[in-house]
């Protein structure tokens, strides 16, 4: 085991398809296991069918239960809301959340625009460098903002409501594309990526990092996050088939085509599987069909690549590589038979060797008592009820 360099921040994805009341109590059970960042996903559709409830409603009340995370949207995009209107969003739940809120922005999927008539393939980088003018100008000073562009003109406008303090508040894109890459590079300050092995990531924000040093910028000081795909085998029983049966439906949003191909790997789906998680529109059953055959085509070697599979020591060490690679900030992707074991495990065990803080006193007690319950398997259930059951059960001081 080599040794780790600490002060990573972690974060996590609340699961989206949750009843809201859920999601509310598990950002606070994540922020009380030491979660650093709780993630909340902005879409209107998903290929599964699943409740895609809206995470700005949500944000308002996990701001008010949570003290010390920062939230936000994983991601959003320029299409679907005006900046303006977003701005207000943003500032107003930066008051709520005493300086905690962050941005993610990408720009878009089919899924969450097409079915509604809202143009998606026109001009999307463009679109998205005006609307940062405009959100910035708004949040960054109240004096009045005239702006002039192809898709927003503003004139003499000004934001209301301030941000916390008046604090910058962070933007972080999802940028892979080489021109969204060069637009993060401009105008972003983080980055925020899809799946991504630890031996390609710098190479993958060198594009970016070289944007930020035109612009007068240094990219040394962007945070830079990386998604770690988990799948944690919390009592030693866990075969890879089970583990790939997990994947699979995932499979779509996990691998990406660029990356298969530099991991040497061709990227050529037959024609009734030429999709990507792009470009899927769920309401119309032929694209959804040629997503559904995208993810039983893509290889299970490549899924093996790109998913860490053991006990803590390998996620461990997994975090590591990506911090000798730049990142800063991990999200986990929890994709464990074995869910609120695997979380516990990880808050116990994972998270003070990459944070380099001590686990929470709820993270303790709940990593002694749940090691008997791992082992019967007990815990390989799908939460909330085990989280709820948690919440509930602990003294008022845990809880808050």
């Amino acid at each position: 085991m080599s040794a780790i360099t600490p002060n990573l921040k972690v974060g996590l994805s609340v699961p989206p398809d949750l009843p809201p009341q859920h999601q509310i109590t598990t950002a606070r059970f994540f922020e009380a296991l030491g979660f650093d960042h709780i993630w909340n996903a902005d879409h209107l559709l998903v290929p599964e069918g699943s409740p895609c409830y809206d995470p700005w409603t949500l944000m308002g009340p996990m701001a008010m239960k949570t003290k010390r995370v920062t939230l936000g949207p994983g991601v959003t995009d320029p299409h679907r809301h005006h900046p303006a209107v977003l701005a207000q969003r943003l500032a107003t739940l930066d008051q709520l959340s005493k300086g905690r809120m962050i941005l993610g922005l990408g720009s878009g999927e089919a899924m969450n625009l097409e079915p509604y008539g809202i143009p998606w393939t026109e001009r999307r980088v463009r679109k998205t460098s005006e609307f940062l003018t405009v959100l910035r100008g708004l949040l960054d000073s109240d004096e009045p903002f005239t702006f002039q562009g192809d898709f927003y003109q503003l004139k003499r406008a000004r934001l209301a409501v301030r941000p916390f303090q008046n604090r910058h508040i962070p933007i972080y894109m999802a940028a892979l594309g080489p021109m969204m890459q060069k637009l993060a590079g401009k105008k972003a300050d983080g980055w925020l990526p899809t799946v991504i092995p630890p031996q390609f990531y710098q190479d993958y924000f060198e594009p970016m990092a070289e944007a930020a040093r035109k612009a007068g910028r240094d990219p040394a000081a962007f945070p830079k996050v990386a998604n770690v795909v988990a799948a944690m085998d919390t009592d030693g029983t866990t075969t890879t088939e089970e583990i790939l049966n997990v994947l699979r439906p995932l499979s779509g949003v996990l691998v990406w085509p660029p990356v298969m191909e530099r991991l040497g790997y061709e990227f050529n789906p037959p024609p009734e599987a030429q999709s990507s998680y792009l470009e899927v529109n769920p309401c119309d059953l032929d694209s959804l069909t040629r997503y559904w055959e995208l993810q039983r085509w893509i290889p299970e070697e490549i899924i093996k690549e790109i998913v860490v599979h053991g006990g803590p020591d390998e996620i461990i060490e997994e975090c590591h590589r990506f911090a000798q690679a730049g990142a800063t900030e991990i999200v986990l992707v929890l994709a464990s038979l074995d869910p609120l074991g695997a979380l516990i495990r990880i808050a116990h065990e994972v998270l003070p060797r990459v944070t380099g803080r001590p686990p929470t006193l709820l993270a303790r007690i709940l990593g002694r008592l749940t090691g008997p319950l791992i082992r019967r398997g007990v815990l390989k259930r799908r939460f909330p009820p085990p989280v709820n059951v948690c919440m509930d059960e602990l003294p008022e001081a845990f809880r808050d």
